[in-house]
Parts: C-alpha cells; structure tokens; sequence
C-alpha cells in the first residue's frame, strides 16, 4: 500500500482530533472556533478533574504498590496530554501559519521535491499508523478494564460520592493488569522515541551544513559569497533545537535515555520505599 504526503497529513490530522490539536485553518467562521473552543475546555476540564481524582486515589491507596503504579501511570499520560493540549492552543496562530505553508508546499512542490516526501512517508508511514492504533489501543484496554478486571471503574480514581452501586464484573488476573498497561508504556517510550529521533536529526543536520560549507572550493569565489559562507558557518556552531520552554530544555536522543533513565530510577525508588 503506497501513503502519499497529502494521505499522511490527513492521517495525522484525524488521529489528533479527539484533544483538538490540530489547529483550524485561518478561513474558519468564529461560530466553528467557538465550537471547538468550548468541546477544547470541556475536554481540558474533564481530564484535570480526573487527574485530581487520581491523586486522591493513589493517596487512598497509598499502602497497595500495584494500583499506586497503574494510577500514576494514567496519571503522568494524563499531564503530557494536558501539556500537549495546552501548548497547541497557546501556539495555535503560529501552527496555523505552518500547516498552511506545509499543505502549500505538498500541494506545490516539484517532482524532485515530491520525491524527496515520499521518501519520507515511505520509511516512516506504517510505524506512525501502528504507533497511533497503538495509543487507541491501550486507552480501550484502560476505558474496557471492568469488563476483565475485578474492579467496577476503568481507574481507581476515588470520587467525592458512592461508586459501589455500580455493577461489578468478576473476571480478575494478575496478568491481564500488567498487558492492560503494558501496551501504555511501551506506545508511550516508541512516542517518545519518534519525537526525539526527528529533533536528533534536525540537530545533526544543521550542524553538517556548516562542515559541507567549509569543505567547499569557496576560497576563488566572490566577497560576497565568503562573506555569506562565513556567516553560515559561524551560525551553524549552534545547532538547531526543538524545546518547550519550562518542560524541554532541549528535544535529543541525549534527553530522551536521560528521561527514561530517570523514570525508571524513580520507580525503582518508590517500589523501594513502598515494599
């Protein structure tokens, strides 16, 4: 099956629809971005009051390590979907300028720039499907977790009200909780991974332009393109970087085993301390 650039961005914008993080076009009618306003803060609200909930259940069950681990792991999914939502919304004007000129230029380009796209899509389309399926995937096992798991919610958030009413289903194993979140964590290092692998490369390509400028025969050339050379060198001594300010110092492979290094050195500590 062959993807081409215009399938992979109509692919990528659907996938994001649920958390309203593809921006609409500039040509949107203020009724339409109202919408989406109010289904963006509606959705925003549900998820930190489920998150609260959380918290309030893993204090509850401060003394049982097995539904602390499944909360917080719900829990810290839940913060990078906020911090995602949030820092799409904030940028929203200068991701619409991006998309629009990104549509522009898969809609304009020239064969040999056609070419170079698909190329692209060829190496990275069938992962990103499977990755996202894979996210899907691991929200219906948490959302479906009742109807195998002895327990009558998806999560063990503990609420300001009786939730003891509701029916309870009675097929409960140990196994199927650790597959049930699993799946979570392994879509979530493979999400990671993709989004620092494209900044690694963005780091390393903005650095290699500078070293292919210097070993060209620009000693016979103009002033002025010595002069525009220097210029390119000197800027390519500092690379290139994706960073979210507050949250992402700076996007690399180098942050992202650092990241789960530390993830695992701070689960290895709680069960530490809890056991």
């Amino acid at each position: 099956m062959k993807f081409t650039p215009e399938a992979a961005l109509r692919f990528t914008k659907t996938s994001v629809d649920l958390l309203v993080s593809w921006p609409p076009s500039m040509n949107t009618s203020k009724k339409k971005l109202f919408i989406l306003d109010v289904y963006f803060w509606l959705s925003f609200l549900c998820a930190q009051t489920l998150l609260v909930l959380l918290l309030n259940g893993i204090y509850a069950y401060r003394d049982n390590f097995e539904i602390m681990i499944q909360s917080i792991c719900i829990v810290i999914a839940i913060i990078q979907m906020s911090i995602k939502m949030m820092a799409c919304r904030m940028q929203r004007s200068s991701l619409q300028s991006i998309i629009t000129e990104m549509e522009s230029i898969v809609k304009l380009a020239a064969p040999h720039e056609k070419a170079v796209l698909q190329k692209y899509v060829n190496r990275s389309a069938l992962l990103h499907i499977f990755l996202t399926f894979g996210f899907y995937l691991s929200s219906t096992n948490i959302v479906l977790g009742p109807i195998f798991l002895s327990q009558s919610l998806p999560t063990f958030a503990v609420y300001p009200f009786d939730t003891e009413s509701h029916p309870v289903y009675e097929i409960s194993d140990s196994v199927t909780v650790k597959f049930q979140f699993l799946v979570l964590d392994i879509v979530a290092i493979i999400q990671l991974f993709l989004n620092s692998y494209p900044a690694e490369n963005l780091i390393e390509m903005s650095s290699t332009i500078g070293l292919a400028a210097y070993d060209l025969n620009w000693f016979d050339k103009s002033r002025k393109i010595c002069k525009n050379l220097y210029i390119l060198i000197q800027r390519s001594q500092k690379p290139v970087t994706v960073s979210i300010a507050g949250f992402i110092p700076e996007l690399s492979l180098t942050y992202y085993m650092s990241f789960l290094s530390s993830s695992f050195s701070y689960f290895t500590t709680l069960r530490a301390a809890v056991n």
